[in-house]
């Protein structure tokens, strides 16, 4: 036995012993130290990742729920051509314009960049086009205004006129031409 104990002549005291066992104790817990350390880095870095996602749906939501105001008030527009809707195009567009630019400050990810550099662009084509259909609209009112609702009046007077002459002269086969119009 004592050749057995000799070759492990190392672990002979207690001190040894004792020394030995707290090295492999603190050994153990650096271990894993380091791995809850890394687990923590491993879990901030996914919630950073999720808060940025947050906030990027979170302004995509608003930016959507603005857009499509801005859509409904072109229908109308196109409905009514009231000038409420304009003003309420407007307003929903700048703020659409307003979160658009912040979109471009606060995301970061190179694909989402991307996306919001091309939603600008059609941003700017869809105001320009509105612009256009605002001018046809205006030329529009023009038009029914100073031509159609003072041609169209005259035009049933005169018809009259002829309607009334044709009964009048009982010229029956006139009569009912003009009515026929």
């Amino acid at each position: 036995m004592d050749t057995a104990a000799s070759s492990y002549g190392i672990f002979n005291t207690l001190k040894a012993k004792l020394i030995f066992a707290f090295t492999l104790i603190l050994l153990i817990l650096a271990a894993i130290g380091f791995t809850a350390y890394l687990a923590l880095k491993s879990a901030d870095d996914g919630f950073k990742s999720y808060r940025e996602l947050a906030r990027d749906s979170n302004l995509a939501s608003t930016l959507q729920s603005n857009m499509l105001m801005v859509c409904m008030n072109v229908k109308d527009f196109l409905l009514t051509g009231s000038d409420k809707d304009i003003r309420q195009y407007t307003q929903y567009f700048d703020e659409v314009d307003r979160l658009m630019s912040e979109a471009k400050k606060e995301i970061n990810e190179p694909e989402r960049t991307q996306m919001v550099s091309q939603l600008i662009q059609e941003l700017e084509q869809y105001n320009a086009t509105f612009n256009v259909i605002k001018a046809y609209r205006v030329r529009r009112d023009e038009l029914v205004l100073n031509q159609l609702n003072i041609i169209g009046p005259q035009m049933e007077r005169e018809l009259t006129q002829i309607m009334q002459s044709a009964a009048q002269s009982n010229n029956t086969q006139l009569a009912y031409l003009t009515s026929d119009l």
